[in-house]
This record gives C-alpha cells, structure tokens and sequence, in this order.
C-alpha cells in the first residue's frame, strides 16, 4: 500500500520465453512437405499441344487468304493478274513442292483451293480443323466442353453443305467465320481451362506455330 492508501497494481510476469526445437515434430512437418502432383501422360501433352498448333495454322492461313482477297478488290487487278497476288501466299506457307504435285500451272483458283480443303494437303484450312478435333477427341476428358464444342462445332459446319456453300459464294466470310472460330477456342480455353500442364501444353502449341 502506498502514502494514498490504495493498492498499487504490478504489471503480470511474462513467462520465460522456451527456445524453439531444432526440428519440429514429424507430425507437423509432415504437412509441410509438397503433396504429391499426378504427372501428365506424354500421348495426352502430345494431342494437347497438336490441338492447339492445328488451330492456329488454321486461322493463320484463314487470315492470309482474306487478306488476300482484300488486296486483290483494292488493288482492282484483272483476273489474269491475279497470279502475283497468290503465288507469295504459297511461298509463305511452304507448300510449293506439294502444290507443283498437283498442279502444272500456279492460278488463283488453285492455290486458293489447294490451302483451304485439297485433301492432299496436309496443311489445308479443312486438314488441320479435322487433325485439332481428332486431338481434342482423345483427350476430351483432360479439356473442358467449351474447349470441344469450338472445335467440334467448326468442324462441322466445314463438312456440312452451308459450309461448301459458303466457301464457294463468299470466300470472304467463310475465311472470317474460321477466324472467329479460333479466337472463340482461344477465348474460351482462357476462360474455362485450369492452369495446369493442360494448359501450358496448349499455350505452349499455340505461340510455338505462331512463331
């Protein structure tokens, strides 16, 4: 007691402070440790990564061929002129030794048809769909449905007789809806897909064809 007659109230002892084990106790390390990870088959990384490079050779030579098509309305060439416009289109893709297989002559025409569905071609617009969707087809449980119906979905209107139709009447807008297409595969494996080794396989086919 103090000269006032109250109680002075002392601040409570702290504990002593315990050094902390060398190790911890195996019960709590135990969770500490990475859990064990399921690692991806190769044939599925394989039809992954194929989907993906198929799709985007798709719509990069959909993208040429409507630029091309551009071009030739602007510049306002004449039929038989429409040579020079085509033949860069070959060279760029590569395709010339298949194409002279099958062709005497280099034509607009021809090459247009060559690149989009010749089934010879195993690089044509309609060759590579098919190929993305066989892909997607053995690995439909490693993607999700959005995933498969923008393939499926583009495949079959390429086999349907609108999709014949729309190549032959407006070339323009047949070219565009398989661009459409593959950005809307694009979009919805970003927005569906897990990211996983799924889909660093698929990004990794992806930027691989672009470059």
């Amino acid at each position: 007691p103090g000269s006032s007659g109250m109680t002075q109230l002392l601040p409570p002892k702290k504990p002593p402070k315990q050094p902390l084990p060398k190790r911890l106790p195996h019960l709590l390390t135990r969770h500490l440790l990475p859990l064990p990870t399921t690692r991806m088959l190769s044939r599925v990384a394989d039809s992954i990564y194929w989907m993906a490079r198929y799709m985007e050779r798709a719509e990069n030579l959909a993208r040429l061929l409507r630029a091309n098509l551009s071009l030739m309305l602007d510049a306002g060439r004449h039929q038989s002129d429409s040579d020079a416009f085509w033949s860069p289109i070959l060279m760029t893709t590569g395709d010339e030794e298949g194409y002279h297989a099958l062709y005497s002559s280099l034509t607009g025409d021809d090459i247009a048809d060559y690149l989009t569905d010749r089934p010879e071609n195993p690089n044509s617009i309609v060759n590579c769909v098919r190929s993305a969707r066989e892909n997607a087809r053995m690995v439909r449980d490693q993607i999700t449905d959005e995933v498969w119906r923008s393939v499926n979905d583009l495949y079959l209107l390429l086999m349907s007789p609108k999709g014949k139709q729309m190549r032959d009447q407006t070339p323009t807008d047949f070219y565009e809806y398989i661009m459409q297409s593959s950005g809307m595969f694009q979009g919805v494996a970003r927005a569906t897909m897990m990211r996983d080794e799924s889909w660093h396989f698929l990004q990794i086919g992806t930027y691989l064809e672009r470059a």
